[in-house]
Order: structure tokens, then sequence, then C-alpha cells
């Protein structure tokens, strides 16, 4: 991994960390979002389906955060 790619993952962890899931400034318009495991696989595609596939599996938390 490049030291750019790293600095991407860690912009997104500073706002994940702080249970901020609203930013997908980072994200490819044309992005596939996929849950290959647990009780529902899903799939969605752009940043539209990317929002919803997030809620959709946030939901199942009461207060989700993200450590890396």
């Amino acid at each position: 991994m490049t030291s750019e790619n790293l600095d991407v993952v860690r912009s997104i962890y500073l706002g994940w960390e702080r249970g901020d899931f609203n930013s997908a400034a980072w994200a490819d318009p044309d992005i596939e979002h996929l849950v290959v495991d647990g009780p529902e696989p899903s799939r969605w595609n752009g940043l539209a389906g990317l929002a919803e596939g997030w809620r959709d599996w946030l939901r199942a938390w009461e207060d989700f955060r993200a450590e890396p």
C-alpha cells in the first residue's frame, strides 16, 4: 500500500472513530459495496447504494464505532 493510499484509509477512519459515517468523498462514484457474509449478503452500486448499504448494516448496531 502506498503512503497516499494509507492517508486515504486513515482519513476515512478518523470520521468512523467518531461515529461519523456521512462522508463518501473518498469513494469512486461507481463504487460497488458488498456484504459477503452474515444473515443478509447483499450488493449495492454507486454512492447512493453505498449509503443504503451502510445504513442497513449500521441499523444492526446500537453504537457502532470503528477502531483501526
